[in-house]
């Protein structure tokens, strides 16, 4: 019949008018910065009178560099909003976790959703604080001389900048060939210029090889480009002293560190001599790695948690357990999880030095 066509036409155009549409219901305030140090950052969703849907809110990384949830910002606050009889407008807060990787700005979405209505999302960059703090490269000098570390912020900080610093034993002994330091460097908010720790030698009348010595470098808050500087002692005396560039043997040790356990009230890590090497000696020291956002205050600056020593020939491995005192092991405890750093200066047979470290997150019961 002639009209068939015009009635199927007219009952498609009905069932399409009468299906239900996506609902613009939920807006989301935009926050297209945010600064790492802030702590957080709030946005504002506001929805349509009639909008009855409690919208749930999620947030992943995005763009060309995305942040990621867990690492660099936390989970929604609320998940879910509940909006009153009346309500319109309700707030979300999103944590943003201050590390101290000097990285580029990454970005995350959050978004809005709710069944049948359109989804709302908007996009935010956290703004890295952090900036990178050069080190000089390996300082020498005579017996009785003082070795000098340089230090130079990259670029200027709108806070203060520290780094944390202390000698340590290689070849060389403290107090009979060097005087032991430890101390900090500031910069005020702004400032770059280089500043240099200092550190005397001991001269003696022994016709001696060259000896070498550490400088481990930390902070709380930021990045160095080495995590410690490595000091020889040139020996005066008379006589010709056999060196490690007069051996032939230049090569620092590369020592392997394997992963961090916690074994009741002591972290434990391997440690391996490369076969390359005749023996290896040096010392670990462990330190937890700072977060703004630690549960327990004492954790929020960099604390020194243990340390030890380590003995062995090329081409072996050994565990080495780092005692933690009672009163550490409270602290890390209460805290449950923390990331911890262990740093290795290690001496071969040769006198050559190298500094090595490794990372993990553990947990305290």
């Amino acid at each position: 019949m002639p009209g068939r066509p015009l009635f199927a036409m007219l009952v498609a155009a009905l069932a399409l008018a009468a299906a239900p549409a996506a609902r613009s219901a939920y807006t989301i305030s935009a926050q297209p910065h945010v600064s790492e140090a802030a702590g957080s950052v709030t946005y504002t969703v506001s929805r349509t009178a009639l909008e009855a849907a409690n919208p749930t809110i999620t947030v992943a990384g995005g763009g060309a560099r995305p942040a990621t949830p867990g690492a660099d910002l936390g989970a929604p606050q609320p998940a879910t909003l509940s909006y009153g009889a009346g309500e319109t407008e309700k707030t979300v807060t999103v944590p943003i976790v201050n590390d101290a990787a000097d990285e580029p700005p990454e970005d995350f979405a959050v978004t809005v959703s709710a069944p049948g209505a359109t989804t709302a999302q908007t996009t935010t960059t956290i703004d890295d604080d952090d900036i990178t703090v050069d080190v000089s490269p390996p300082a020498t000098t005579p017996e009785g001389g003082t070795a000098t570390v340089t230090l130079t912020p990259r670029a200027a900080s709108a806070r203060d900048v520290r780094v944390d610093y202390a000698t340590v034993a290689g070849t060389a002994a403290p107090n009979a060939d060097f005087t032991p330091a430890q101390g900090s460097v500031t910069w005020p908010a702004g400032d770059t210029s280089p500043r240099t720790v200092s550190i005397a030698t001991a001269q003696d009348a022994l016709d001696e090889d060259d000896e070498s010595f550490g400088l481990l470098l930390a902070s709380p808050a930021d990045t160095l480009s080495a995590p410690a500087a490595t000091i020889t002692i040139a020996d005066d005396d008379g006589g010709v002293a056999t060196t490690s560039a007069s051996r032939g043997d230049v090569t620092p040790p590369r020592l392997r560190l394997g992963l961090l356990r916690t074994s009741g009230p002591r972290v434990t890590l391997t440690v391996r001599c490369p076969p390359a090497e005749r023996a290896c000696r040096g010392r670990l020291t462990l330190f937890n790695v700072p977060s703004r956002r630690a549960s327990v205050q004492a954790l929020r600056s960099e604390r020194h948690l243990a340390k030890a020593t380590f003995r062995l020939a090329g081409g072996r491995s050994r565990r080495v357990a780092l005692p933690l005192s009672a009163a550490t092991c409270g602290l890390l405890r209460r805290a449950h999880s923390v990331r911890v750093r262990a740093y290795a200066v290690t001496t071969d047979a040769a006198g050559n030095l190298a500094t090595t470290s490794r990372g993990a997150t553990l947990r305290f019961r």
